[in-house]
């Protein structure tokens, strides 16, 4: 009693698998980049208060939140490359966080997480 393994294609398998997560990561991160979006969209006045989405200004902000996917290593990135993205993410010692990308994060684990098991 055995099976026979010479059918056996592992590494197409392997592409395929690396190649279904990687479609569903990019899914899931365009997904939390467009939250985030949708997050900075509160108008400007009134000033976003500590523990509130930063309130739109300018909208340069929100139009600098972009997204990186590297589908070989399955890791992705949302953020704004615009050095008061930080101070506003983690907060400065005059001003509380107005964390953004986190809280988005948080908001939309369930979805995410749906997105990354193929539900």
């Amino acid at each position: 009693m055995g099976i026979a393994l010479r059918n056996w294609k592992g590494d197409e398998f392997k592409k395929l698998v690396k190649l279904d997560a990687g479609q569903r990561l990019e899914v899931a991160v365009i997904l939390l980049k467009n939250e985030v979006k949708q997050d900075l969209s509160i108008p400007y006045p009134p000033a976003s208060s500590p523990d509130d989405f930063p309130h739109k200004r300018t909208g340069r902000l929100r139009a600098s939140i972009a997204h990186e996917v590297d589908r070989e290593n399955l890791e992705a990135r949302v953020g704004t490359n615009l050095a008061y993205g930080k101070f506003l993410e983690i907060g400065t010692r005059f001003m509380a966080a107005r964390s953004f990308l986190r809280r988005a994060f948080n908001e939309n684990w369930d979805k995410l997480k749906q997105i990354l098991r193929g539900k």
